[in-house]
Formats: C-alpha cells, structure tokens, sequence
C-alpha cells in the first residue's frame, strides 16, 4: 500500500469516527427511551459504528496495480485522496439515511399508544 492509500483509509475511518461520536449520546438516550433494554441499545449502537466503518473502508477500497512508482506531486496526492474521500462520504450517507429510516421505523413501532 502506498502512503496515498494509507492516508485515505486512515481519514476515512477517522472521520466514520467521528460522525458516529457526535451522534453517539443523542441516539443513546433515543434508544433508551424506545427499546428500554441494555444490551438492545448496545446492539443497535455497535451495528451503526460497524455498518459506518465498513461503508467507509469499502468505499475507499481501490485497486492500484502499478509497477513502476511514480513521483507525484504533493497538491495531486492531496486532490486525490480528497476525490477519493467523496466516495466513502457517499457511503456513510446511504448508511445513516437506511439507518435513521430503521430507527424511525423502531421508534412507531415500538411506541405505546398511550405515549404521545
């Protein structure tokens, strides 16, 4: 692995990180509320973490078959991995839109009639 794809994959899982890290509490007391059972909060939470990283580890997955190296120039390394970043942000959007669809599914259904 170059250090191009190294830096991709490195920001790319730092920043699923992040995301989930900054939604994390949020949906911790959602899931509280709603599923009222430990380890049902501790599973949907690890599924998200799981499913983001995945989503951006495979959308940053490339297949570089190259023999010779090449010098290239640092802003085109730069714009590369920035181009590239695109992909794995596209995956965990389609990730967090099929997730909060799943928990907004959870919550109707999971709802008392009397809670309003």
């Amino acid at each position: 692995m170059s250090v191009m794809e190294l830096a991709l994959v490195a920001s790319s899982v730092v920043l699923s990180v992040l995301v989930y890290l900054l939604i994390r509490g949020s949906l911790k007391r959602l899931l509280d509320e709603v599923v009222k059972l430990p380890a049902g909060r501790t599973f949907y939470l690890r599924t998200l973490l799981i499913t983001m990283l995945l989503g951006a580890l495979a959308g940053t997955v490339t297949v570089s078959i190259s023999n010779e190296p090449k010098q290239v120039p640092f802003m085109e390394s730069v714009w590369t991995i920035a181009s590239s970043l695109s992909t794995a942000f596209w995956a965990m959007m389609v990730i967090l839109l099929v997730y909060v669809v799943l928990q907004t599914v959870l919550v109707v259904a999971l709802r008392r009639p009397n809670e309003q």
